[in-house]
């Protein structure tokens, strides 16, 4: 019980930094800060990161797969898709809704392919 709590809270702290980068990408630093910030003392949060159920693994999972999944989206690599396909079948061990991440990210790239925004580039072989 003391090793699950433990882990649940290394997880739940850890979740202020993919939080704060995951707001700074989409919306600026300002935003960033005050979603982690917030996310980290409202109390909701708090008690759901303080057990030692799976919550804590399964949200630093899912924050850190939609961070890689927007940098993927962002600057489009292999590399960074297989970063985001890793993090989501790791998430994938701690729940089965881990995969939701690389699946946004995978129905974004094809639907850009499909539209004509990535025209040419590094993924068009893999994806397009």
């Amino acid at each position: 019980l003391w090793s699950a709590q433990l882990a649940a809270s290394a997880a739940g702290v850890l979740l202020a930094l993919p939080t704060y980068w995951l707001g700074r990408a989409l919306f600026g630093k300002n935003v960033g800060f005050a979603g982690a910030a917030l996310f980290q003392a409202l109390p909701v949060p708090a008690h759901v990161t303080s057990d030692g159920l799976t919550d804590a693994l399964y949200l630093l999972g899912l924050c850190t797969g939609l961070l890689l999944g927007v940098r993927a989206l962002a600057k489009p690599t292999v590399g960074r898709f297989l970063l985001t396909g890793l993090a989501c079948g790791a998430t994938y061990l701690v729940r089965p809704e881990g995969l939701l991440p690389g699946l946004a990210a995978a129905g974004a790239a094809a639907f850009w392919c499909l539209r004509g925004r990535w025209k040419a580039g590094p993924l068009a072989g893999w994806v397009c």
